[in-house]
């Protein structure tokens, strides 16, 4: 699938889900097939077994709690799931939402507050961009790897002292340091 029908599915997704719950939620694309469904709010729990049966022709399996905390929000995935189902009946490109990783938001250190480093990442890969974030790293975005190294230059003037840079494609980790 492409991104552009994925967001034009999650656009559909967002008019046609309603949770009915003390929290909000948000669907956004992330990239071909993938998207990211985030649920906030108190009491909600992250200890949930994954929809995806991982394996092709296998019915998707039911989001099941894996622990009495976690029922509230699998109750939520479930309802989500079949609002989904719905609004995509009929739909070529895809007919359910398949959920995987669920868990808890819990902060982790910056590599500032922990080292004193702040950094960039010039990664291409949404997931290394992500994770780069939640480490408080500054993320820049558009250009490809050959316009990598200038933003490195352009960020990091002369005088600043480079302490390692690994620049070296869009999929392994690029991220720069000082």
């Amino acid at each position: 699938m492409s991104s552009e029908t994925n967001r034009r599915l999650c656009d559909r997704l967002r008019g046609a889900v309603q949770l009915d719950f003390d929290g909000e939620w948000f669907l956004e694309t992330v990239a071909e097939h993938r998207a990211v469904l985030v649920l906030r709010g108190a009491n909600l729990a992250g200890d949930i077994q994954d929809t995806d049966p991982q394996a092709t022709g296998v019915p998707p399996r039911e989001p099941m709690a894996l622990s009495a905390t976690a029922r509230p929000t699998a109750e939520l995935a479930h309802a989500f799931i079949g609002q989904a189902r719905d609004a995509l009946a009929g739909e070529k490109s895809a007919n359910a939402v398949l959920l995987r990783g669920f868990q808890r938001h819990a902060p982790l250190p910056t590599l500032q507050a922990r080292f004193g480093l702040k950094g960039l990442c010039l990664a291409h890969y949404p997931m290394y961009r992500g994770l780069s974030r939640l480490l408080g790293l500054d993320v820049a975005t558009g250009p490809t790897s050959t316009a990598r190294m200038g933003i490195c230059r352009a960020r990091w003037p002369s005088s600043r002292r480079w302490t390692g840079c690994c620049p070296a494609c869009s999929i392994c980790s690029p991220m720069c340091w000082w």
